[in-house]
């Protein structure tokens, strides 16, 4: 299984990706150097981006594409960079975008060695060259496609739902008051986008529990502390 890491032996391929540098990885899963893909000759402001390929039906290892982009046609964010580069140079580069909005958190991606959402990343404002990598301590199914079935298996194990041992009144509804509503700031904002999960060090390791509680526990807190229903069993 390839690995999202930069480095070949112990250098970094990419700087900027926050795996130390001698991490060591298995032969299968050095990153090598692939395809340059220059701006047309009329591009007078660029801006190169170095994004992980991986195509696991090749059998080849994991490369780092360079995307030569003219910034007067792709932009704000990082996001219409790549979707630029998908419709107008390299349809195979593959990625997850829904919303485009920040809300439904596909686009989740670690740019520049920090986890963001493609979406909200302004592209002038990242480094030259601008490095794109999936989420941290994630199998990766395809270049920028990390497997998430593992979180979100934990996530439902949380039971992510209200559950109540008393009937819905039949005349009224559950009310709440300011008071309790203000319990659930910094909880309910969470769009799963395991931005912080996967870069969480507990993650990226073995022990299932710490792994647990960095993916649920703003979720579950979300359940515990609201008061409508009055009972979370």
């Amino acid at each position: 299984m390839a690995a999202t890491a930069a480095g070949r032996g112990e250098n970094r391929l990419a700087s900027g990706f926050p795996i130390p540098a001698k991490f060591r990885l298995g032969p299968q899963s050095r990153i090598t150097e692939g395809q340059t893909w220059p701006a047309a000759e009329d591009a007078t402001r660029t801006k190169q981006l170095r994004i992980y390929r991986y195509n696991p039906d090749s059998g080849e290892n994991p490369g780092i594409d360079t995307y030569e982009i003219d910034l007067d046609r792709y932009g704000p964010v990082v996001l219409d960079a790549l979707i630029g580069i998908k419709n107008t140079i390299d349809p195979t580069l593959t990625f997850r975008r829904s919303c485009r909005e920040g809300v439904c958190g596909s686009c989740a991606m670690n740019i520049d060695g920090s986890n963001w959402l493609a979406c909200t990343r302004v592209l002038e404002e990242t480094r030259d060259p601008l490095t794109v990598y999936p989420l941290n301590n994630l199998p990766v199914v395809k270049d920028l496609v990390p497997d998430q079935t593992h979180l979100l298996g934990q996530h439902t194990a949380i039971k992510p739902w209200l559950r109540t041992q008393t009937p819905t009144p039949p005349d009224r509804e559950r009310l709440q008051s300011p008071e309790d509503r203000a319990k659930l700031d910094g909880l309910y904002e969470c769009i799963l986008c395991f931005c912080c999960t996967s870069g969480c060090p507990s993650g990226g390791t073995e022990t299932a529990i710490s792994a647990l509680r960095c993916t649920s526990k703003p979720t579950a807190g979300l359940w515990t502390a609201a008061t409508r229903p009055p009972v979370n069993a």
